[in-house]
Parts: structure tokens; sequence; C-alpha cells
């Protein structure tokens, strides 16, 4: 595998972000052992083949994207790595797809987190030369990220407002 992931010629200095899963209810002494032993495995994998490993929460990245709320499912996150990278939606249609989904929002997001702490670092060294702080330009995929997850956010805030709305009415009613 190592050989495999060296061949896709990644450049130098590339992170990847791997998600650390945790053990759910319901898992078997079996599955919990898979799960870590391969996710194990994939770090060293890709530390072999030179690529910084950075490990990511599920919780961190969902939530980042708007997709830690209560009721949030698979096919959100299909829906969102869809409209995020329409080039690949087609691969993301079936529900057994999630996973493909979930690898390309975790990847968004790690690029999303580098690319912000790339701008700190750059922020605080313009500070500490005495330069004024010039204005980064904003990433095309962080702006597109930034963008869909405002509008998830604004259209989830409308829904709770409405669905509250109707619950002062229901109370109303039969009070």
């Amino acid at each position: 595998m190592v050989e495999l992931v060296a061949s896709l010629d990644i450049p130098r200095g590339t992170v990847a972000f791997v998600e650390e899963g945790g053990v759910e209810y319901g898992f078997s002494a079996q599955t919990a052992f898979v799960q870590g032993y391969n996710f194990g495995l994939w770090k060293g994998v890709l530390a072999a083949a030179g690529l910084r490993v950075e490990v990511v929460k599920p919780q961190a990245w969902k939530h980042a994207l708007g997709l830690a709320r209560s009721g949030s499912s698979k096919d959100d996150s299909r829906d969102m790595a869809s409209a995020m990278f329409p080039e690949v939606g087609v691969n993301l249609g079936r529900k057994k797809d999630h996973g493909r989904a979930e690898a390309l929002l975790i990847a968004a997001y790690g690029h999303m987190a580098t690319h912000a702490r790339d701008a700190r670092r750059k922020a605080a060294s313009a500070v500490l030369a005495g330069r004024s702080e010039e204005a980064a330009e904003e990433d095309p995929l962080c702006r597109r990220v930034r963008d869909m997850v405002t509008r998830a956010a604004e259209e989830a805030a409308s829904s709770e407002t409405s669905d509250d709305s109707y619950d002062d009415d229901e109370t109303t009613r039969s009070g």
C-alpha cells in the first residue's frame, strides 16, 4: 500500500487528514479492534509515503461544516459533498457512497483548516515585521465551503424558527 500511495506522485509536504473513528454503542470488540487497526495502518502508510498526517475528530469537521446538528444524516453529507464537488457528484448518488462523501468533506475541512492556519501565520509575521496586515485573498474552495455552510446554517435556523412558532400555535390552540 505504501508503494501505491507513493506512486500517486503527491507533492512533498502534502497533509493527509484522517478521521479518528471512535467506538460506537453496539460495536463488538472485533469491530472496535479492526477499526483501530485500520486507523493505525492508514496513518503508517501515509506517513511512510512521505505525507504529514493530521488526525481529525468527526465532531470537529462535522461541526465546522454544519453537519453536527441533531437530525443530520449521511444523506446530508452526500448532498453537501455533491454540491461542493459537482464534478464527482455522480459517484455519490447511492446511500452506500456516504463514506466517499465524508472523505471529500474531511479533505475540504482539512484544506480550510490548513489555509486558515497559513493565513494566521502570514498575518502574525506581517505584524511582527511592522507591516500592516495584508488582506489575504480567499481561496476559492474555502469560499465555496464557507458559503455553503453559511447557507445551511441560515436554512437550519429558519426551519427551527418556523418549528418553534408552530409549537407555540399548538400550545395556544390546546390551552
